[in-house]
């Protein structure tokens, strides 16, 4: 089966909100509650401009982040997790399907090392992230798929694609 797919990133690298969100990861973070207004203007720019009129129209969007992120990285920051979804739920729909893809936070700065000619922006530091991680780790929704991100590319890549055409097919056989 074919699908249309719409895919986008938060915070967005188009929308008002998300470029002065992205600009932040460089040049340093706002105040937490001043960052999660952003964070959820842009989300309902985001939703509003591209995700519901992607979905009405039948298509199958992909996010790189959503709430979820704000629920761990501003809990992390000391903001209610609780709060936060509740807040984005009033504007943006929940998700059919979340992979939260799981490191330990030295593996994660490893990656971000080499992988990046920067390194590190200021969402990631090391003493933020573990707590993030912990918030992520609470998270018991029927919607999260957990994935090693310690296994190689083509497990997790297997374990993604049965996920999300188990969701779109769900009378087809996983392999």
């Amino acid at each position: 089966m074919d699908y249309r797919v719409l895919v986008r990133r938060e915070p967005t690298a188009d929308g008002p909100d998300g470029k002065q969100l992205r600009a932040s990861a460089q040049t340093g973070r706002f105040p937490v509650e001043e960052e999660f207004q952003l964070f959820l203007k842009d989300r309902q720019w985001n939703a509003e401009e591209h995700t519901i009129p992607a979905m009405e129209a039948g298509q199958v969007v992909f996010l790189d982040r959503y709430y979820l992120s704000s629920m761990a990285y501003q809990g992390a920051r000391g903001m209610d997790p609780e709060s936060i979804r509740v807040e984005n739920e009033k504007i943006a729909p929940r998700p059919d399907l979340v992979f939260l893809f799981e490191l330990p936070v030295e593996e994660s700065l490893r990656r971000i090392g080499e992988n990046r000619a920067v390194g590190p922006d200021e969402f990631e530091g090391r003493d933020l992230l573990p707590r993030a991680k912990a918030h992520f780790d609470a998270m018991d929704w029927p919607e999260i798929v957990r994935v090693d991100a310690m296994q190689p590319v083509d497990v997790v890549g297997r374990q993604l694609l049965d996920a999300m055409l188990n969701l779109l097919e769900p009378t087809r056989e996983t392999s």
